[in-house]
């Protein structure tokens, strides 16, 4: 790790106003990259400066160039290629669902949309269906009780197709879920490939260009050649693929004709889309609070001069949904003081997936938990809880020094339940070199489970502590 500094905050903030300057500096023609990636009076931008953070963030803390990656000499071709056949799957996977459950497609209330790793199994035992989605299956719930009417969308984010949940939604909630390529035409394809050929030539010109190379630097330091390579990526496939989401939610919301459009995570690719065609397409967008907010979190932090404060839509304004419903008081406080949120577009309605964890003694049981895993039920059980964070080195950095410190303790049991979104085994590894007995729970094994069992949780930054303080 960087050792110049011993306060990572300070270089958080640093990061937040570099990537902010890289976003406001003419770099061609009198133009900012923001102009350079203008599409439909918004800019593309906004599709890069949340992985701009992370990319920087890691190379300067731990000095690590990934200028040599395979990626690198991949050519854009295949890699579209590669992400239209997925659509393509998934297209006709939607089509078929449609012609088994013909959905009510006229007057549609509500449009969700969410992401596929969201599907698990349910926590509540009184819910009819064992699978569900976690972020906004009790939302979804609570608006079919008041008899709204509503289609969800959802977007894959795996690397393959993940099949197994498009057949669980298409068998356990008929007509309800829908992936969002159900909505493709041969004129968003077209589209898309045409448009994304504009901004590939702007990008052959940029990474030439000394005024937008100078322009990339942190703290006086040249960092282009460090951040060329993942330019290069964004520009190949994070365009070719907000573009192409854009349009599929805009046609999705001509097909729907909805009152309002249900988000979560709206800092992540298809949640931006989503924001963004609802904005075009005059659909008011709420988003619902992806998990815990801090006072540098890169979804959620901007400047006064990044956020509209009105219905504009332009290249300079990060599009941030209509409404965002937001855990409490403190989360509002973050987004209308430290950011730069309009005081009416935060709500408090707390967090709809806590709902369950007022039942938590009827649905789970310590000493089931215990005989499932072979744990002693006399024992104290201490669950680590790891997060999926962007730089990897930090994730094992905690997971050591948790595992060292504890491991003096006598009569404890060890439990660690991974993040569902980590990619790897990476943790078996660090369990292995200190040698130290553990159970290791399943990604998708009960979250909620494992705290209501355990006699102590510990976690880096994540939503379980919150959890945890709950239960």
């Amino acid at each position: 790790m960087d050792k110049s500094s011993d306060n990572v905050t300070d270089i958080d903030e640093l990061i937040i106003r570099t990537i902010r300057n890289w976003s406001e500096a003419k770099v061609k023609n009198d133009k900012t990259i923001k102009d350079i990636l203008n599409y439909e009076n918004t800019s593309l931008w906004w599709f890069f400066d949340f992985d701009l953070y992370n990319k920087t963030r890691k190379y300067v803390l731990t000095k690590n160039n990934q200028k040599r990656n395979v990626k690198s000499v991949f050519p854009t071709f295949f890699g579209r290629s590669y992400i239209m056949i997925k659509v393509l799957f998934r297209f006709l996977f939607g089509k078929i669902g449609e012609l088994l459950y013909d959905g009510k497609l006229d007057g549609t209330n509500i449009l969700f949309m969410s992401y596929a790793l969201n599907w698990k199994d349910a926590t509540d035992i009184f819910l009819k269906n064992k699978k569900t989605d976690l972020m906004i299956g009790d939302v979804l719930g609570g608006v079919e009780n008041q008899n709204f009417t509503s289609i969800a969308l959802d977007y894959d984010t795996s690397f393959f197709i993940d099949f197994k949940t498009m057949f669980e939604k298409m068998l356990f909630i008929k007509g309800l879920w829908k992936p969002i390529e159900t909505y493709l035409t041969l004129d968003i394809i077209k589209m898309t490939y045409n448009t994304c050929k504009i901004y590939d030539d702007e990008w052959r010109e940029l990474k030439k260009n000394p005024k937008f190379i100078k322009t990339i630097q942190y703290n006086g330091s040249a960092l282009f050649d460090s951040l060329k390579h993942d330019f290069d990526i964004l520009f190949k496939y994070r365009v070719f693929s907000a573009i192409l989401y854009i349009e599929l939610v805009k046609r999705a919301v001509e097909a729907t004709n909805p009152k309002a459009i249900v988000i979560t995570c709206e800092y992540c690719m298809f949640g931006r889309a989503a924001v963004i065609a609802g904005q075009i397409k005059g659909v008011p967008t709420l988003a619902i609070q992806h998990g815990n907010i801090g006072p540098l979190h890169k979804g959620y932090m901007y400047a006064k001069n990044e956020i509209r404060s009105n219905n504009n839509i332009s290249t300079y304004f990060c599009p941030i949904p209509d409404k965002t419903a937001v855990f409490g008081q403190h989360y509002y406080d973050l987004l209308t003081r430290y950011s730069a949120y309009p005081e009416n577009s935060v709500i408090i309605t707390g967090s709809p997936r806590y709902d369950v964890l007022a039942k938590s003694a009827e649905i789970f049981n310590r000493d089931v938990f215990c005989r499932r895993h072979n744990l002693n039920q006399m024992k104290k059980i201490v669950l680590i809880c790891t997060e999926n964070l962007p730089i990897f080195e930090e994730n094992v950095i905690f997971l050591e020094n948790v595992l060292k410190s504890i491991k003096k303790i006598s009569d404890i049991q060890i439990v660690i339940k991974p993040h569902p979104g980590e990619k790897g085994s990476w943790y078996k590894k660090i369990v292995k070199e200190q040698n130290i007995r553990t159970t290791i729970l399943t990604k998708n094994s009960n979250t909620y489970e494992a705290i209501y069992a355990c006699d102590l949780m510990i976690a880096n930054f994540s939503t379980t502590i919150t959890e945890a303080l709950i239960l």
